[in-house]
């Protein structure tokens, strides 16, 4: 059977019938041509960051950050946007809301091959973002294993505690055992008390760091415990009023 190149009476005439269907490449424009990339980097390691980002600035790059990440960028030098100046918000409830916003989620899909994208973006202040740097929260780190919370909170809850008490025109402070309610109520108060009052990190981090330091029995939380001790101790001699 005859094929349907065989009916071309000159291979230049092949040629021109099998070039369309051979040949042909569609070439995708991009719409976009933005004066310089920006590149948003957010990490938990922070390992090796600065020097990328030092790279990413040699090249031209624009270099929008958060938080701790931000910080360190900084401090190596290297000049960064804060994405609360993208977003317009704060970073709120312990670092969970700082990227999420229409502004960082739109910079980063919309379409530079598609023209009405491109309408869109410039009509609505929208500069693209090239590039993220992130990673995974380091839970594996963090936990160092399994984590006990009942172990920890055994360990920082007190089993006696003082309490304030005016008796014959003094106030005594009298010891008093700690029921279950309470001692857990303590220990967990404590546990938030002491990560609030350390310095960066989200709070989901320092509370995990206040449980690992309570299971190796030391931390803000157990000197706390160990404070309420020792006050019961030095007041012991009055431990008979407790039945008053």
């Amino acid at each position: 059977m005859a094929s349907f190149g065989s009916f071309a009476r000159s291979k230049e005439q092949r040629k021109e019938i099998f070039t369309p269907f051979a040949d042909t490449k569609v070439e995708k424009k991009c719409y976009y041509k933005p004066m310089k990339k920006r590149a948003i980097i957010s990490v938990s390691d922070k390992e090796g960051i600065v020097k990328l980002a030092k790279k990413l600035v040699d090249l031209g790059w624009e270099i929008i950050s958060t938080g701790g990440t931000r910080k360190v960028l900084n401090k190596a030098g290297i000049k960064t946007v804060s994405v609360e100046k993208i977003t317009g918000n704060p970073e709120a409830f312990s670092g969970r809301m700082k990227t999420i916003s229409y502004e960082i989620a739109s910079a980063l899909l919309f379409d530079r091959l598609n023209p009405r994208h491109v309408e869109e973006a410039k009509a609505l202040n929208i500069k693209p973002i090239d590039m993220v740097v992130s990673d995974l929260y380091p839970f594996t780190e963090v936990i160092k294993g399994e984590i006990s919370e009942e172990e920890a909170i055994e360990n920082i809850a007190p089993l006696i505690e003082v309490r304030s008490r005016r008796i014959g025109g003094a106030n005594y402070q009298i010891p008093f055992p700690t029921n279950e309610n309470r001692r857990f109520v303590l220990a967990s108060r404590w546990i938030i008390e002491a990560a609030k009052a350390r310095k960066g990190k989200s709070m989901a981090e320092k509370i995990a760091q206040e449980f690992l330091d309570a299971m190796e029995k030391q931390g803000t939380a157990i000197r706390k415990r160990d404070d309420v001790h020792r006050m019961a101790e030095a007041n012991k001699a009055f431990a008979h009023f407790a039945r008053y």
